[in-house]
């Protein structure tokens, strides 16, 4: 047996706990990263990333309006001005295929 760490997030955030058997150990992508086609640790990451942006959703719409994700992104030292995060905002949607404004 050796010992392994797991990192694992949730809603609450990130979890570090420590496996010593074999049988606990996975090799294999999970569906989610296979299916998006990204890596476990990018999905943890993304998982983690997300919870904070919830946090910032202060009227529980399940949208972020511009000062919700200005002020999200500030938990991550990233500080935009009003200016700034309309056109981020409008970066992201593109790269999700979405129409922006010009």
């Amino acid at each position: 047996q050796r010992e392994i760490t797991n990192l694992s997030a949730s809603s609450g955030g990130a979890t570090l706990r420590s496996a010593t058997t074999m049988d606990r150990m996975t090799f294999v992508a999970s569906a989610e990263a296979v299916r998006r086609g990204i890596k476990e640790c990018d999905l943890l990451v993304i998982a983690y990333t997300k919870s904070i942006f919830e946090l910032y959703d202060w009227n529980h719409s399940s949208t972020l309006t511009s000062n919700e994700v200005r002020q999200a992104f500030t938990y991550f030292d990233i500080y935009l001005s009003k200016v700034q995060t309309p056109k981020v905002i409008c970066m992201f949607l593109r790269d999700q295929g979405e129409a922006t404004p010009p």
